[in-house]
């Protein structure tokens, strides 16, 4: 069969070397004719156009006659010459439309392989993703752990601070003696004093970390030396005892001038209630007295009247005194407290941040992973390929276009739009645009096209 072919392809070929060898020959004929038929009729429209008789009508019928025969000459002259040019084009076009088959064989081969390969690309990077996402959390999780770790530290030094300045400014002259002592053997190991919680909670909800995996990640959090934080804890509870020690002395005279002040108003009270005794006394021996003893005891009355104003005005100091000393405790109380609280949120501000490098370490090295975890993408071109589940999915489709395009068309151009093309532009938008329909009625399927 093929032999036959080849032997058919190879005598049409000789008969198209014949007929090209005379095609000079054949065009030069029909040049002839041609010049010749229209130099004719060009002489009779002249003539004719002098004025139009029945002998010139007769004549321009008989040119048109002879000149439909010269076409008719002309096209026999050439038809074996454009036959066999068709026959060859018809050949030519033959050969190539013959490749197409196993071209797209191997086009559907290719592509079907790409979608093979996009498919575990999408599955790696999706497993990538949620690689990342969990280690993301789980950092998360671990970096909530050491802020709060970092806040119970930061909690028991307050609190021990807190306990010894209540020692301190509960101390009074009976027992401030003894408190140097009580001081100095005040221990500053952290685990003499507190330990390390057993769990650990915190306020986040979830996705990825399983309970088993969040009870190892606190289980490892737990596990961590924490020496630098209780020698933190010792560094700071011996200088809070060394700062409350220098204060001994300015306490006690404190303590001495609170005193000193109690002592005097007790005896200004005392002295204060003998004048208002005497005072009624003196009341009462003046409604008793003459006229003699009466003066004698309106001049003793002016005189305790002036001592009453005396101790009037020294209760007076002693109360603005008494007010100053009370102010002193009450300012050095606050000042005191501010600075615990501002040292305890330095504490944590700090074991926040470190706990935040510490996590964007671990995020960095995650995402390197997970950048590691996913593959090459293939060489494809990407496309989408609506597939549609109802007729009336062919309504949402034209809405969709006539939304995006349609409403801005020409008449004409919109009269000439079919289903088929309404649908390729709604896949080629989803392309660009990244815009997509959503209804049961259907669906988009990625389609890979092989480079």
């Amino acid at each position: 069969m093929t032999t036959d072919l080849a032997t058919q392809d190879l005598l049409e070929v000789e008969k198209l070397q014949q007929i090209v060898a005379t095609a000079p020959e054949i065009l030069q004929s029909n040049i002839t004719s041609k010049t010749k038929c229209i130099e004719a009729g060009q002489k009779l429209v002249e003539l004719a156009k002098t004025g139009m008789t029945d002998f010139y009508d007769e004549q321009l019928s008989i040119f048109l006659t002879k000149a439909k025969k010269t076409v008719d000459s002309m096209n026999e002259r050439r038809k074996p010459f454009t036959q066999i040019i068709t026959a060859v084009s018809k050949q030519f076009t033959t050969l190539e439309s013959e490749l197409k088959p196993i071209m797209d064989e191997v086009q559907e081969m290719r592509n079907a392989y790409a979608t093979v390969k996009m498919n575990l690309k999408i599955e790696t990077d999706k497993a990538a993703q949620l690689f990342l996402e969990k280690e993301k959390e789980i950092i998360v999780i671990r970096q909530l752990c050491d802020v709060v770790m970092g806040k119970f530290f930061s909690d028991c030094i307050t609190e021990t601070k807190v306990s010894i300045a209540e020692f301190f400014n509960g101390l009074t002259l009976e027992t401030i003696e003894e408190a140097g002592t009580v001081l100095s053997t005040t221990t500053t190991n952290f685990d003499s004093r507190y330990t390390l919680p057993r769990a650990i909670i915190v306020d986040l909800s979830m996705k990825y970390t399983t309970t088993e995996e969040y009870d190892k990640i606190v289980a490892d959090v737990l596990a961590v030396n924490y020496s630098p934080k209780k020698y933190e804890y010792t560094r700071e509870i011996q200088s809070t005892l060394k700062e409350y020690s220098d204060k001994f002395p300015s306490k006690k005279a404190e303590l001495l001038a609170i005193q000193k002040a109690e002592l005097e108003e007790k005896a200004r009270k005392e002295a204060q209630l003998k004048a208002e005794q005497e005072e009624k006394k003196r009341l009462e021996l003046l409604s008793k007295a003459n006229a003699e003893e009466k003066a004698k005891l309106e001049a003793e009355q002016r005189i305790a009247n002036a001592e009453k104003a005396r101790l009037a005005e020294i209760q007076r100091l002693a109360d603005e005194e008494k007010q100053r000393l009370a102010d002193i405790v009450t300012k050095r109380l606050e000042d005191e407290k501010k600075e615990l609280e501002a040292q305890q949120l330095a504490r944590e501000v700090k074991a926040q941040e470190d706990a935040a490098i510490a996590a964007s370490a671990s995020t960095a090295g995650a995402m390197v992973d997970a950048a590691v975890m996913t593959s090459e993408t293939p060489n494809v071109k990407e496309g989408y390929s609506i597939q549609l589940k109802s007729s009336a999915g062919y309504l949402l489709l034209v809405q969709f276009w006539f939304e995006k395009e349609g409403k801005t068309l020409a008449i004409d151009k919109f009269e000439k739009m079919t289903f088929d093309r309404v649908k390729r532009f709604c896949e080629a938008y989803a392309i660009k645009n990244d815009e997509f329909l959503e209804s049961p009625l259907l669906s988009y399927e990625p389609v890979y096209k092989a480079k």
